[in-house]
């Protein structure tokens, strides 16, 4: 699945929360715990939820102006049952280890593969006249 968002921006910790769950810390006389709470889209309450989902590619303000710019992120599915989801190295991942967020930074940088400058387009991006 992928998902390209170009009006509102939501931070890392939304997308967090909208995958995995939202954390809660339960406290005890002994001290207490942190967990995921079952109300993300791959840890709701039934089994396997989305379990066909491998993984969630998001990408801010997804325009041809932004292509070498904005690093694609890989949510990858914390469910043993999906399938793995394949990995390009221009992009960066995330994964769920326990109840941490485990993130990993893009190997190479977007605008190798896609063959263009890293500065790229150049210029201004509407000339007036």
């Amino acid at each position: 699945m992928a998902l390209g968002h170009a009006a509102g921006f939501p931070e890392g910790e939304d997308i967090e929360r909208a995958l995995y769950g939202s954390t809660v810390e339960y406290a005890y006389d002994s001290g207490s715990t942190l967990s995921r709470k079952p109300d993300g889209y791959w840890t709701a309450t039934y089994d396997h939820a989305h379990s066909r989902v491998s993984g969630v590619l998001v990408v801010n303000n997804p325009a041809p102006w932004t292509w070498t710019k904005n690093t694609p992120v890989l949510w990858q599915s914390p469910d043993p049952a999906s399938l793995p989801a394949p990995i390009f190295p221009t992009w960066a991942t995330t994964q769920l280890a326990g109840i941490q967020v485990e993130c990993q930074p893009a190997i190479r940088s977007v605008h190798t593969a896609l063959g263009l400058p890293e500065r790229w387009p150049t210029g201004d991006a509407f000339p007036r006249e």
